[in-house]
């Protein structure tokens, strides 16, 4: 149990009347899982017994309204929102003004114009264009709090603020790790060029939005990926594709046996492209290519390095095995520029009890020099493959006040000394101890 508090109220931004069927995210950083708070009747809410920590909180899901950002005294708005509670801190009469929310629906439908009704996930999301660069340099800002009926394949998009957006359907396998209809624009096209931008005007609902879903017709990217060393085809290498401005709009396709791959469902424009073959022992890489709508479209080859498997455990100062739910953590070399993202990772890679099949993306050319620890077992981790070099463990989420105190191997405390790696190096039974930092001596 925590030792801190939040309290307040949701309110209509225009009538100032209370909302009660809203719904209150409190997000922590360094404390495990989200908490969400169901808001009462006349408006109120309360998150008790929290730890103290850093925190973003917002009204979500809540029909008829906006998404809506707690924006209040103390809060980091270059980080995104976020505030720190101190121990023993109740952040009191907190008012989150909600503004009234536009909405768009329609129906999906594949190649020949017929009902998908399927069971797989269909991603539906509407873009806004930003006023100036937003994460990781994006210029577009994605919604998706969609209603979806796969019984007539209709779909209704809530919590949009008004302003223009041009909508992308996708279906991808549950996991994601699998493109089954790559994002098409409406009303089904591959450029975002051609798509129909959407404008309420003084409408909060559009209707009849029909967008034709197709799997090729598009702009076309292919080539192999080959073992650097041996230039021999790798295959069962995820390739994952995205716009440069948009991150979200993802297809993924996998190398063959010969190595090659092929995208047939692209449209103009710059597009980042990732390569996962860690499953095999290979560094993940990432090039960016601009494409341009000409027939023959465009080859890019990818080589792949060997690079460094970790296994081990995370324990606390006793020895005792750290439950995975508190905690979550990557291997360096060097710290990631312009920030990250989670997405699938290769559907080959071990499940991870936290995160599932997934990776940290980011923005660059080049090889990823960081790797998250994929937790296999209530304490375990695995890291596949990432670059060789001098590789450092950090955590992104521990118990408050907790810090790495010791990673041992082969008998030796490596704490601010890092594993100077070479390629094809397999690092096994390490042990992390973390735990409070220790009080200074007098």
């Amino acid at each position: 149990m925590g030792e801190c508090a939040v309290r307040g109220r949701v309110v209509d931004a225009e009538t100032g009347e209370p909302i009660g069927r809203a719904s209150v995210h409190l997000h922590g950083y360094a404390v495990p899982g989200d908490v969400l708070a169901q808001v009462a009747a006349d408006g109120s809410f309360e998150f008790p017994d929290v730890s103290a920590g850093k925190y973003t909180m917002s009204v979500i899901s809540t029909a008829g309204y906006q998404w809506t950002p707690y924006v209040g005294e103390g809060v980091r708005k270059d980080l995104g929102n976020v505030f720190t509670l101190a121990v023993g801190e109740a952040l009191e009469g907190v008012e989150l003004r909600a503004e009234q929310a536009y909405q768009v629906s329609g129906r999906l439908s594949d190649e020949r114009g017929q009902p998908l009704g399927t069971e797989d996930r269909v991603l539906i999301k509407a873009w806004r264009k930003l006023a100036e660069p937003g994460f990781a340099g994006s210029t577009y800002s994605a919604t998706w709090r969609t209603r979806w009926r796969p019984r007539d394949s209709t779909f209704m998009i809530e919590g949009l603020d008004g302003t223009p957006v041009i909508l992308t359907a996708a279906v991808t396998s549950a996991d994601q790790t699998v493109t089954i209809y790559p994002p098409c624009y409406y009303p089904g096209t591959f450029s975002r060029d051609d798509a129909t931008i959407i404008t309420f005007d003084d409408e909060r609902h559009v209707l009849g939005v029909d967008l034709r879903l197709r799997r090729t017709g598009g702009v076309v990217l292919a080539g192999t990926v080959t073992d650097e060393d041996t230039g021999e085809p790798v295959p069962e290498a995820m390739v994952l594709v995205h716009r440069l401005d948009m991150l979200w709009d993802e297809a993924i396709a996998y190398s063959d046996e010969a190595g090659r791959y092929r995208f047939e469902c692209l449209g103009p424009g710059e597009f980042l492209i990732h390569v996962d073959a860690s499953p095999a022992g290979y560094v993940r890489t990432r090039e960016t290519v601009f494409l341009t709508d000409g027939d023959e479209g465009a080859a890019v080859d990818v080589t792949l390095r060997r690079g460094v498997r970790f296994a081990g455990k995370v324990v606390d100062v006793d020895g005792n095995p750290l439950d995975a739910v508190i905690w979550s953590g990557t291997a360096q070399i060097e710290e990631p520029q312009g920030g990250g993202w989670y997405r699938p990772a290769n559907r080959h890679c071990p499940r991870s009890l936290w995160t599932g099949n997934e990776a940290l993306y980011g923005i660059g050319d080049g090889d990823y020099s960081d790797a998250v620890m994929l937790i296999l077992a209530e304490s375990e981790f695995l890291i596949p493959s990432m670059m060789p070099g001098q590789i450092e463990f950090r955590f992104d989420r521990l118990p408050t006040g907790y810090r790495i105190l010791k990673v041992l191997h082969d008998g030796a405390d490596l704490t601010g000394l890092g594993f100077f790696t070479e390629p094809g190096e397999s690092y096994e039974d390490i042990t992390i101890v973390v735990g409070p930092k220790p009080e200074p001596q007098q």
